[in-house]
């Protein structure tokens, strides 16, 4: 665990915002180079992008706020340093990031539709992956105790890498999504695959988690696994919905 990397008098240089920042900056490039690569007009990406992480890192406070006690909620809420700094929940950045991007297709620009937005997911699974190895080196999100050979020293035990697996789970989705994109699928596809596959993963990766302040109910699922199964059961609809309206699942695979 290696909270601060570089302590150099005044100048402090925390991993958690720097691998956050990493994350951001590394998505950004590829959605770019997405961008050149498949020749698609994307007018005001910059502005575009830049409203994304404002929208997109409220998004992911609140949710944490929302999850905290009362009483850890009235210290973050005037602490400079929750707002600049850790303290993310992923759903939540996810959720508003999804309604900004609603609201700027039906406002700011109209053709923003599923063939542009596309590019997104690449670049949204790649910084994610780098996120959670901010979260290793922080020490956040860690995992639950563990004999098992594959277990890292945190926290005064042995734990489940649980940011490791996510990230490395991660770096798969978005190669097959880039691949998928590049072999012009139907984004309806594409769309589906990465939320019933981060969805069921994530699902799966919270029973190995140890830390407590992602929310608990009834000593079973955490708030992480509920959001999960609403995003699973909504991908399935979606797509059988468009299985219906389509014909069949050949014609959503079909190129372009």
């Amino acid at each position: 665990m290696y909270p601060l990397i570089i302590s150099f008098g005044e100048l402090k240089v925390y991993s958690y915002p720097l691998f956050i920042g990493f994350a951001w900056g590394f998505a950004f490039q590829i959605a770019q180079y997405l961008i050149t690569k498949l020749d698609i007009k994307f007018e005001r990406f910059k502005f575009f992008t830049i409203c994304l992480f404002i929208i997109s890192w409220v998004g992911a406070k609140v949710f944490f706020l929302i999850f905290s006690s009362t009483e850890h909620m009235q210290l973050h809420l005037v602490s400079s340093n929750f707002w600049l700094g850790g303290g993310f929940v992923f759903y939540g950045g996810l959720l508003f990031g999804m309604l900004f991007i609603i609201f700027y297709s039906l406002f700011v620009d109209k053709t923003l539709k599923g063939e542009k937005l596309i590019i997104l997911l690449p670049a949204l699974t790649f910084g994610h992956a780098i996120g959670r190895i901010g979260c290793l080196l922080a020490g956040c999100c860690y995992g639950k105790e563990t004999s098992s050979a594959l277990s890292i020293h945190l926290h005064d035990a042995f734990r489940y890498p649980v940011q490791l697996y996510e990230a490395f789970l991660l770096v798969v989705l978005g190669a097959v999504i880039t691949k998928l994109i590049f072999k012009k699928i139907k984004h309806d596809l594409i769309i589906s695959l990465y939320f019933i596959y981060y969805s069921v993963m994530r699902f799966i990766l919270e029973f190995f988690r140890g830390d407590l302040v992602r929310g608990m109910f009834f000593d079973l699922l955490s708030t992480s696994q509920i959001v999960s199964v609403f995003i699973f059961v909504l991908a399935i609809i979606y797509l059988i919905s468009k299985v219906n309206k389509e014909g069949s699942y050949e014609d959503i695979y079909k190129n372009g």
